[in-house]
């Protein structure tokens, strides 16, 4: 559990929607629930580049990524529950608890 959660970052996602097989995903329409945005002391760009983890609400999870590298592009991609999980330990900033961003996971002792 989070002791504090993060202030939405001051980087904000693109307007973004890409469909994949018969789902629409589309990031002004998903819940933000954690990224590697921060303010280095220059910019908020990591290195040239900020992902970002989204909700969707029927549940799925989306990545997308931003750069500002000439030889790179901006993209989003769903990702499979597994993948979301790795990346949201991943990433820096969460802006929702755990159990908000994964409310079908089940957290066993070990």
């Amino acid at each position: 559990m989070l002791d504090v959660l993060q202030e939405r970052p001051k980087m904000k996602p693109k307007s973004m929607s890409k469909i994949f097989g018969l789902w629409r995903y589309d990031t002004d329409k998903s819940e933000l629930i954690a990224s590697d945005a921060y303010h280095d002391g220059n910019n908020w760009e990591r290195g040239g580049t900020n992902t970002f983890l989204f909700r969707t609400p029927t549940g799925r999870y989306l990545m997308q990524y931003l750069t500002t590298r000439p030889d790179e592009t901006d993209f989003i991609q769903p990702l499979y529950l597994d993948d979301a999980l790795t990346l949201w330990f991943e990433l820096d900033k969460k802006y929702v608890e755990f159990e908000v961003a994964f409310p079908k996971v089940e957290i066993k002792d070990a």
